[in-house]
């Protein structure tokens, strides 16, 4: 996932925007500024300011920390973590009912394809089959016979 776009831009100030509206609505009038101070430099946004002596003081003045200053450095970051775990999530779904789909075309007979659909698949079976028998040195007739027989399960092949 890159970071450092535009649309992810977007889309950490859109979630920064809702935490800060949410959490701390009295910063809002200076959302954009510190935004726009972040994105300007994320690195430099949480480093902390030399001590300064006044000459009428008694030492350093600390800088106020605001909500804000604590979700833009911590947005980036979670959002990346949340996202890879909701794509890992989904794609160990998405692996499931694909594999579960797939087996059912072995098991159980209801249409499953299109024509469409089916010529599609027979070509990249075809196209398989063409590049792993030499490369795995299998016997011509053989591999023909497994693409034909895949082919034709697939064409009778019924899904639930």
């Amino acid at each position: 996932m890159q970071t450092d776009t535009q649309e992810w831009r977007m889309f950490m100030n859109e979630a920064a925007y809702s935490l800060i509206r949410e959490q701390a609505p009295n910063e809002l009038p200076l959302y954009v500024k510190t935004r726009d101070r972040y994105f300007a430099d994320p690195a430099g946004f949480t480093a902390q300011p030399e001590s300064v002596d006044r000459p009428l003081g008694m030492g350093s003045v600390e800088m106020i920390h605001t909500f804000s200053q604590t979700v833009f450095p911590l947005i980036g970051p979670m959002v990346s973590a949340i996202a890879a775990t909701v794509a890992t999530s989904l794609h160990q779904e998405v692996t499931d009912a694909i594999v579960e789909k797939v087996r059912k075309l072995f098991t159980k007979p209801e249409p499953a394809f299109t024509q469409p659909q089916l010529e599609t698949i027979a070509t990249t079976i075809s196209a398989v089959i063409k590049i792993q028998q030499p490369q795995l040195r299998l016997d011509p007739a053989q591999a023909k016979a497994v693409e034909t027989m895949l082919i034709a399960r697939l064409a009778l092949a019924k899904t639930q």
